[in-house]
């Protein structure tokens, strides 16, 4: 772009710099000398005021031309620019950057020809906002402390026609830039009304929505989104985040009912990354205001189109989740519902429901999680109360669930869980990560597979992947149902079968593992007081197999069979010298291990003569090691609360289905038991494997063992039903599996019970029933 000598001097006499022609450049309203009076710089193509509500530095992108012509595609939209605002005084107004991508202009229509295609949306410029004094928000303004905005831009709409030549494709949306925003050491952001302390995004573009027969546009992908707290931050209403940061995939762009062939969604853009650090502090008081709230999720797939003559309407895939880091060694507290410390998403997409279409209209397949990585040395607090779910840290890359499609279509896949780390130091008193509410734990991470969508059969259940927690320092829970540590790797459900069809299996779990204290003996405590609230809950189960349709074809013999569950994934729990964990409920467990099988799902009905369908089988169970070091304190008190509770097992077998439409029919079989899995080396052969090294167990409740180790073979499906009274027979039960080997080493320690039934140790190794 060539800019005039003119604009180029009026630019300069409000001290901007255009350093990046990306888009239109306007002269800043405000004055040299209102700026200095403010404290506040800008460098950007417009600097301005919004009624005296907040500062404005702007670089956007141009949007790109429409074009007129059916042989021209619209123009893309530019790239945002730079812009910069700082403030360093003081400040009762809100502070934005921005520098967003142009929209992609809309293509041609055409009469007799094709219609031209949607420009692409531009990528996002950097957009950087700084406070280095206070910012302080009230009144009537409903902003956000400090922005900075650099979203890619969305993707233009293609051009239409009035024949069978075909609309122009819908353009892609931007990539997103980077958005950096910092609150300087003794800096300050207070929040009175609607709006967040920070609001840092570099969120990719939208795809377009496509017309007639012609592809949607994909989403854009994230950015890079950084974000310093070094100061203060305080919000009071509800909805209002200390910091919110996000670098999201852009939705796929969804397809329009079609005269010819169909068209599939659009695909959902990858998550980006985002990088926060907070050394500073971090307050809350409003319901759902968490303390830092960052998602890199990818973006939904578009809707499949819907045509009555053609095909190919398949949903569009969801992205896969980004990257998250979070430091923090500051403090963070909140105090409402619903509100976490310190939460982060690196979740895949949903996939984009499958359109209406003569063949082949399936649910788009599920995004994959991300990486979310957590390191947390400082205090954080949630006192949430009431409705509760306000757990400390919240950790979450699961995979995306599939797209649904019609009942004789199959739903998506669901997508791969990420990966999960929380490496928490949390060495304060009397709580380095405190919460009182109900449902809150104090460290809560999934790396879960995504659930299969509904159609015709569902979609398969997606795996999970590999969730870990390293703990040091003290962890407090005083609500129900609220663990010191909750960590899953369980695998997706398959989707709901709504068609007459077999159905598809569960996701299989991963791995957990839960380390507590160090090699170096640092001191770590979990304290728990509510009921069912688990010192350590570490969990992979395999997602469960889903039921099968209904069959009543004439010429058909047999039901439809329920897919299989999901096996179960690997578990360890760990706890080095100078540990202890205090559990004061009922049904709170000091340690509880499991890995189990997903269920098999059950059998179709068979409505005309012939035979049910057979149950799933039951997914197989995994290994469970737990660990427990020397001169450490395990002690719970309340009835049914174990010391140590350790299992795997496999998953029970699906049921047979029913017979229901003639005179000579046998219901469906159970399906097979889930077996427990085996190591291929030799000596290592134990499913569960409890070795205490050295730690002090106590219990004070009935039927509270010092340590429960299990490894049951899981039951068999129970046999369809037959309801004619003429040669009609029951299906075969599924057979049960046998339990498993377990190891139980009491190395050095002590176990103490006191209550009925309390035993110190108990195995359990029994093989699972028929049905």
């Amino acid at each position: 772009m060539i800019v005039a000598k003119s604009r180029i001097t009026a630019v300069k006499r409000v001290l901007l710099a255009a350093t990046c022609l990306a888009g239109p450049i306007a002269v800043g309203v405000v004055s040299v000398q209102e700026a200095r009076a403010q404290s506040v710089s800008c460098t950007a193509y417009y600097c301005g005021t919004d009624s005296a509500t907040w500062w404005t530095g702007a670089s956007n992108g141009a949007a790109g031309w429409n074009s007129g012509s059916d042989s021209d595609n619209g123009g893309a939209g530019a790239a945002g620019g730079v812009a910069q605002v700082q403030n360093t005084g003081q400040l009762n107004w809100a502070l934005y950057a921005e520098a967003p991508g142009g929209s992609g202009g809309s293509g041609g229509n055409a009469g007799w020809d094709s219609g031209s295609d949607g420009g692409a949306g531009g990528q996002g410029g950097t957009a950087n906002a700084t406070n280095a004094s206070v910012i302080s928000v009230g009144g009537n303004i409903n902003r956000s402390g400090l922005t900075a905005q650099a979203q890619g831009g969305a993707g233009g709409v293609g051009g239409d026609s009035s024949s069978f030549a075909g609309a122009g494709n819908g353009g892609n949306g931007g990539n997103g830039g980077t958005a950096n925003a910092t609150n300087a050491s003794g800096a300050y952001i207070t929040i009175n009304t609607a709006g967040t302390g920070i609001f840092a995004t570099s969120d990719g573009g939208a795809g377009a929505n496509n017309l007639d027969t012609a592809a949607p546009g994909n989403g854009g992908n994230g950015g890079v989104t950084n974000v310093t707290n070094s100061g203060t931050i305080i919000t009071n209403p509800a909805d209002a985040d200390g910091i919110w940061a996000s670098s999201l995939g852009g939705n796929g762009g969804s397809g329009n009912p079609s005269s010819g062939a169909g068209n599939v969604g659009g695909i959902g853009g990858n998550g980006g990354t985002v990088t926060l650090t907070n050394n500073g502090t971090i307050t809350t008081s409003g319901a759902s205001s968490s303390g830092i709230d960052v998602s890199v999720s990818g973006g939904t797939g578009g809707v499949g189109g819907s045509t009555g003559l053609g095909d190919a309407s398949a949903g569009g895939a969801g992205g896969t989740g980004g990257t998250v880091n979070i430091t923090n060694t500051g403090t963070i507290a909140t105090s409402g519902a619903l509100a976490y410390g310190l939460l982060a998403f690196s979740n895949g997409g949903t996939g984009g429901a499958g359109g209406t279409a003569f063949n082949d209209a399936p649910g788009g397949i599920g995004g994959n999680g991300g990486t979310v990585t957590i390191t947390a040395n400082g205090t954080i607090t949630a006192l949430g109360s009431g409705s509760g779910g306000s757990p400390a840290i919240g950790a979450f890359a699961d995979g995306g669930t599939g797209g649904g499609a019609a009942d004789d279509v199959s739903g998506g896949n669901g997508g791969r869980g990420g990966l999960v780390a929380v490496n928490a130091n949390l060495s304060a008193s009397p709580g380095g990560a405190t919460t009182t509410g109900a449902s809150s734990p104090a460290v809560y991470l999934t790396a879960n597979g995504g659930a299969g969508g509904v159609g015709g059969p569902g979609g398969w259940g997606g795996n999970a992947n590999v969730a870990t927690a390293n703990i040091t320092g003290v962890l407090v829970t005083s609500g129900g149902e609220s663990p010191g540590v909750y960590a899953l790797s369980n695998g997706g459900a398959a989707g709901a079968n709504i068609g007459q069809n077999d159905a598809t299996g569960g996701g299989a779990g991963w791995a957990t593992i839960v380390t507590l204290g160090n090699s170096s003996g640092a001191t770590t405590t979990i304290t728990t007081t509510g009921t069912g609230s688990r010192g350590i809950d570490a969990e992979a189960v395999g997602g469960a197999g889903g039921t099968a349709g209904p069959n009543g074809g004439a010429f058909s013999y047999t039901g439809y069979s329920g897919g299989s569950g999901g096996n179960g994934g690997t578990v360890y729990v760990g706890t080095w010298s100078n540990t202890t964990i205090t559990t004061q409920g009922s049904a709170s467990a000091a340690i509880y291990a499991l890995s189990q099988g997903g269920a098999g799902g059950a059998g179709g009905p068979m409505v005309s003569s012939g035979d049910g369908g057979v149950g799933g089988a039951g997914g197989g169970g995994n290994y469970v090691t737990v660990n427990l070091g020397g001169q450490s304190v395990i002690s719970t008190v309340g009835d049914n609360s174990y010391g140590v509770f350790a299992e795997s097992s496999g998953g029970a077998g699906g049921t047979g289905g029913e017979a229901t439409g003639g005179v000579y029919e046998t219901g469906g079989a159970g399906g097979a038991a889930g077996s427990l899995m085996t190591w291929n080396s030799a000596n290592t052969n134990y499913q569960v494997a409890v070795t205490n090294f050295g730690t002090a167990i106590t219990t004070q409740g009935d039927y509270a063992f010092g340590i429960f180790a299990v490894s049951n073979g899981g039951s068999g499906g129970i046999g369809g039903a037959s309801e004619w009274t003429l040669d009609h027979n029951g299906g075969d039960a599924g057979a049960g599996t046998a339990g498993g080997n377990i190891l139980v080493q009491l190395n050095a320690g002590t176990i103490t019970t006191s209550g009925y039934e309390s035993f110190g140790v108990v195995a359990s190794s029994i093989g699972g029933g028929g049905g």
